[in-house]
């Protein structure tokens, strides 16, 4: 059978599924066996946004509150007279390429309740 799209304003069904794809309410693809079309949940788009949005607020409210959390310290040490030593990283120096490294990992022992 076929449809008739009289009472639309697109004359043929082409024309109706590249409005889908230029509105952007389905994705489209035409290739030598026709078109394909693919729903696009606006929902889930709008769901998406949101939490990736959330999660950006969250990350900027942790880098905030580190940002005042240093800022507080360097103002005690600066009150208290004291020297801000900004950590550097240094290469290991050895001078003893025959001493041992002993490490103490007590993986035993499980934690207690209080």
């Amino acid at each position: 059978g076929h449809v008739h799209m009289n009472a639309t304003i697109w004359h043929t069904l082409t024309g109706f599924v590249q409005y889908l794809g230029n509105s952007g309410k389905c994705k489209i693809d035409h290739n030598e066996k026709g078109w394909y079309i693919q729903y696009i949940d606006q929902e889930e788009v709008i769901r998406k946004a949101e939490e990736a949005k959330r999660a950006k607020a969250e990350k900027d409210d942790e880098e905030r509150q580190l940002e005042m959390i240093q800022a507080q310290v360097r103002r005690a040490l600066e009150q208290q007279g004291g020297e801000i030593v900004e950590p550097q990283a240094t290469e290991l120096i050895r001078t003893d390429e025959n001493e041992k490294i002993t490490l103490d990992l007590n993986l035993d022992k499980k934690p207690t309740a209080a």
